[in-house]
């Protein structure tokens, strides 16, 4: 397990992050922190697996649940969480095989590897389960009141935004060229938390009839989703998934849709603020169907 997740795991055992969780997030707040560590567990298992044989990694639908799973030469060689039951090869046969990830491709394998060739002395920290001891009289004093004090600004944001005005996109008087946090909901209730470092632009990527997925990634996987529903094969990265013929229709209605919703906004020029605050307002707004913190 990598430095992170042993940080995170000690996280998740202190009474007082425990408690501080419970009082924003309610009774199942530990169940969801737990769910989203074992993710980022399983993410990193694959990917290690991957790297020791020469492989890839990537997502699969195995059993209508996501798995992370290992491949060699085209073959799947295991999966994360593991499968309990059936053949993962017969599972995975109808499987693209297009956007596998190579582990070596990662920006945090690229930087180990940097500093394996440019920074020898510190290659044993760079593969150690522990992060490197710092010499503290060389480095500023640890302070760890910031962490604190970001997150007590959590619930006044989230009463600023409920409290913002209420327009649709090309309805709305006023949309500054600012950074800010914006919340789309469908007939009152959320349904997806964004950042964005220029709020004009962004929100009018998601109605305009020029964006691309990579754009416009709200409105994508709401036309994944009602793609996916009709049948339609929506695994694979999403450039092929776009490219899909019968997917224009469900891209244009989802655009129709997100177009119709009502947005809100608050101006937040600091990015760890924004960053923090995205996932505390989806977590708290539920929104995390479309809120997907996974890397691609």
């Amino acid at each position: 397990m990598g430095p992170w997740l042993v940080w995170l795991a000690k996280l998740a055992a202190s009474p007082k992050f425990v408690k501080w969780l419970l009082a924003q997030l309610g009774p199942n707040a530990l169940e969801l922190f737990g769910a989203w560590l074992s993710q980022l567990r399983h993410r990193q298992i694959a990917i290690d697996e991957a790297d020791q044989i020469d492989g890839h990694f990537g997502g699969a639908i195995i059993d209508g649940k996501r798995h992370l799973v290992v491949w060699k030469d085209g073959e799947p060689i295991s999966a994360y969480p593991p499968i309990t039951s059936g053949d993962l090869k017969e599972k995975l046969r109808d499987h693209t095989r297009e956007g596998l990830k190579d582990p070596a491709d990662l920006p945090a394998q690229r930087a180990v590897r940097w500093v394996a060739n440019h920074m020898p002395h510190l290659g044993d920290h760079a593969a150690s389960d522990e992060p490197p001891t710092m010499d503290v009289s060389a480095q500023r004093p640890l302070d760890d009141t910031r962490f604190e004090s970001a997150v007590e600004r959590m619930r006044p944001l989230l009463a600023e935004l409920h409290s913002a005005p209420q327009h649709c996109v090309g309805d709305h008087p006023s949309i500054p060229a600012a950074p800010g946090i914006y919340l789309f909901s469908d007939h009152g209730r959320p349904i997806y938390v964004g950042q964005s470092r220029n709020l004009r632009r962004r929100l009018a990527q998601h109605t305009s009839l020029k964006s691309r997925q990579n754009e416009a990634r709200f409105t994508f996987n709401l036309a994944k989703r009602s793609a996916r529903e009709a049948g339609l094969n929506t695994e694979g990265p999403r450039a092929a998934v776009e490219a899909q013929p019968e997917f224009a229709k469900y891209f244009e209605h989802a655009r129709k849709e997100v177009a119709d919703m009502s947005v809100q906004f608050i101006e937040l020029p600091d990015p760890i603020a924004r960053t923090l605050f995205e996932i505390y307002a989806s977590l708290t707004l539920n929104t995390d169907e479309f809120n997907s913190f996974e890397t691609h």
